[in-house]
């Protein structure tokens, strides 16, 4: 456990933003809005922590080279392109499918976090590898695979050597696994965020009037909402976001349909029939 966050500091940070969330949006009453600030929040948290470990010698993502500047440019501004497009290719989608596009919350994160990308996505890239740059983790990095593949793609194309199939860079299970665990990203986010939005909301509405008078069954509701937004505030930010700040790069994924399919029968849609 020694490069890894305590389990007690871990659950900690979370139940602390979880309650100071609840605090704040009983208060001024945003969270129609920005329920979505704690999921941002937690992530901030983690990235100070991580980053405090790594000074001290404890963390998986330490500095093992300096970038120079040129590198440094081409290399953030190639990682914010490859993001910029499947983000935006992920909310038109969420914006245009039937079954997303009805859920308004879900749309207002969407708008909100491309936004927020638009506007300091590249700045975080450029921070990222000036305190974060490691060979080792650019191997695992979703955007530099993403570029490998299609430049392998095109190549192949180019060159056209039956004994290199176009698609044969597919078949290579870290590219495989990266494009999968975008897909399982793209699936889970929606439902995990909205949840947030759903308990904050429920623990607003059980504390109304003091708990409606101290009643017992009303604050083992409020307590279950509560907990259950340090469980979902949580997921969300892991599925919401990937990065050597916060040292949450996903090591493993179900690579089969039968094991994917046993997952997507327990969440909407499929466990309508399931369930």
């Amino acid at each position: 456990m020694h490069n890894n966050i305590s389990p007690h500091l871990f659950v900690l940070s979370t139940f602390l933003i979880s309650i100071f969330s609840f605090l704040i949006f009983r208060e001024i009453g945003t969270h129609e809005k920005y329920f979505f600030a704690p999921v941002l929040g937690l992530a901030v948290v983690y990235g100070l922590i991580n980053f405090i470990r790594q000074r001290k010698g404890n963390s998986h993502f330490s500095v093992q080279k300096e970038i120079e500047f040129y590198p440094l440019v081409k290399k953030s501004i190639a990682r914010y392109l490859v993001w910029l497009v499947i983000l935006y290719a992920g909310f038109k989608f969420y914006e245009l499918h039937p079954l997303y596009k009805q859920v308004e919350k879900n749309l207002t994160f969407f708008s909100y976090f491309f936004l927020l990308y638009l506007m300091f996505g590249l700045p975080y890239f450029f921070v990222t590898l000036i305190f974060k740059s490691s060979t080792k983790e650019d191997f695992y990095d979703p955007a530099i695979r993403i570029i490998h593949i299609f430049k392998q793609i095109f190549l192949r194309i180019v060159q056209r050597n039956k004994s290199r199939p176009i698609f044969g860079v597919l078949k290579k299970q870290y590219n495989k696994k990266v494009l999968l665990n975008l897909l399982m990203r793209g699936y889970f986010i929606p439902f995990m965020v909205i949840q947030v939005y759903v308990n904050i909301n429920d623990s607003i509405v059980y504390s109304d009037n003091n708990f409606r008078g101290y009643d017992l069954l009303t604050i083992l509701m409020w307590t279950s909402a509560i907990l259950w937004l340090t469980d979902t505030l949580n997921a969300s930010m892991s599925y919401c976001i990937e990065s050597r700040w916060i040292e949450n790069r996903s090591r493993s994924i179900d690579m089969t349909a039968g094991g994917w399919l046993v997952c997507l029968a327990c969440y909407a849609p499929l466990n309508n029939i399931t369930g």
